[in-house]
């Protein structure tokens, strides 16, 4: 994967807004971990505006609280993780907003949530 700044995430996050989770390449999955652990208010800057042009998009309102944001920002990590980890059969919800209960109620997610409960993600 040839993204190595913010410039190049934000170009890819543009061109990908549409992405469910399942098809999140784990290579990306890699570089965003990357961005949100070594320069995470890059990070927290591309999740938002992959969520403003998501709704966008879909001629959905924009987020109405900062509230709503940083929940996204927050299911968007969880979501980064698991495919960085690698957790197989992650659920087509979109990437860019919220999973609802499809996300929260997946096997992948009921897994990912107990391996993370017991040590956390992988570095």
């Amino acid at each position: 994967m040839n993204m190595r700044g913010k410039k190049d995430v934000r170009q890819w996050v543009g061109q990908n807004v549409g992405m469910t989770l399942d098809q999140l390449d784990p290579e990306v999955a890699d570089v965003l971990h990357n961005l949100a652990t070594e320069q995470t208010r890059d990070f927290l800057e591309v999740a938002e505006q992959g969520l403003r042009l998501s709704r966008k998009k879909a001629n959905l309102p924009p987020p109405n609280s900062r509230r709503e944001v940083v929940a996204f920002f927050m299911e968007f990590r969880v979501k980064i993780q698991m495919v960085h980890d690698r957790v197989q059969g992650v659920p087509d919800v979109p990437l860019f907003d919220f999973g609802g209960y499809r996300f929260l109620n997946s096997r992948a997610f009921v897994e990912a949530k107990m391996l993370y409960g017991a040590m956390g993600g992988l570095a």
